[in-house]
């Protein structure tokens, strides 16, 4: 399952060998690229952290991530999963709607079905609950939505949405 979180130690090696692959060593050759580096260090543990101790709270593994649906496959890259078909809904003028798009994270319990979701963001940001309910926010819902119709495609049973996060 989720195991050890990860070492300080490994989260700096992996932090230097993404900023080597990104720009050869010019990321860390000037004071103020290292600085950002260290930065970006230090919020990769953090959010590492915080996601162990969800994960080690629950009986949620990760199951999936950059999960796409809707997707041709030419815009799949070669190491990734077959995507999803897209989520289709029917319009009050009968009109079909085809939704697209790749799911950050997905997290389940393949024991009972539960499946949560993760949408992670690069900018700040909070769900802002007013919205969902008013349907101006329905990225998180229309990610369950696609899980839940493609359960049986993903782990053989049906899925149940638990929780989404930002």
């Amino acid at each position: 399952k989720w195991g050890e979180s990860p070492s300080q130690q490994a989260i700096h090696a992996a932090t230097a060998r993404v900023a080597e692959q990104l720009r050869g060593q010019l990321m860390l050759s000037s004071a103020r690229n290292q600085y950002i580096l260290e930065q970006v260090e230090s919020h990769v543990a953090s959010v590492l952290q915080r996601q162990h101790q969800f994960g080690s709270l629950g009986m949620l593994v990760p199951l999936a991530a950059e999960l796409a649906f809707g997707m041709a496959p030419a815009a799949q890259l070669p190491d990734e999963a077959a995507p999803l078909s897209a989520f289709s809904l029917n319009s009050i003028s009968g009109r079909t709607v085809r939704l697209r798009g790749k799911v950050d994270r997905i997290d389940v319990d393949l024991a009972s079905g539960a499946i949560a979701v993760i949408d992670y963001k690069t900018r700040g940001g909070t769900l802002d609950l007013g919205r969902v309910i008013h349907g101006l926010s329905l990225q998180l819902l229309t990610y369950l939505l696609v899980l839940q119709a493609n359960g049986k495609a993903l782990t053989g049973r049906s899925l149940d949405p638990i929780a989404a996060f930002y």
